[in-house]
């Protein structure tokens, strides 16, 4: 079962990067850029609770509080992520965008004790290698656009 809504939740996941670039361009951008967001957080509220039928049996104050702040972060993120995606590419956008598991790993390393080993290192110098050179390998005849990566990395720091 959880294979399943796994899978399931990468689809739906790429399929909210896929239609969020078509919903950031063209007129009316931001009314289409809620419905997107909407359609597919109640989409998967649907399918957690058709699995899951007694999911918020033992829901706490702090439950809700929590996800209430996350909420806000990833409905702003997005936000922010659609913006970067209608003024740059989507190459750079999607690569900025998923580097928010650097900060997962240091918190893990700052938080949690976590160790940091050679090859954490070596994989975050990679990442950060691919998407530096990626951004700058252009031959000229993309979509530079200007104002993508101040909304980009603000969507990474809340995502």
């Amino acid at each position: 079962m959880n294979i399943f809504l796994l899978i399931i939740s990468i689809c739906m996941g790429t399929g909210r990067s896929l239609f969020s670039k078509k919903m950031s361009s063209g007129t009316h951008k931001e009314k289409r850029f809620y419905i997107n967001q909407a359609m597919f957080f109640l989409a998967g509220a649907a399918i957690l609770f058709l699995f899951n039928l007694n999911a918020f049996e033992r829901v706490t104050f702090f439950t809700v509080w929590y996800g209430a702040v996350y909420g806000i972060l990833v409905f702003f993120a997005q936000w922010c992520y659609t913006v970067a995606l209608s003024r740059g590419t989507t190459s750079i956008c999607v690569m900025i965008y998923s580097m928010a598991f650097i900060i997962s790993s240091i918190a893990g390393v700052l938080l949690w004790d976590e160790q940091f080993k050679i090859l954490t290192v070596l994989g975050l110098v990679l990442a950060i290698s691919a998407v530096a050179t990626s951004a700058f390998s252009g031959d000229g005849s993309q979509k530079s656009g200007k104002g993508f990566l101040i909304p980009n990395l603000i969507a990474m720091l809340c995502g």
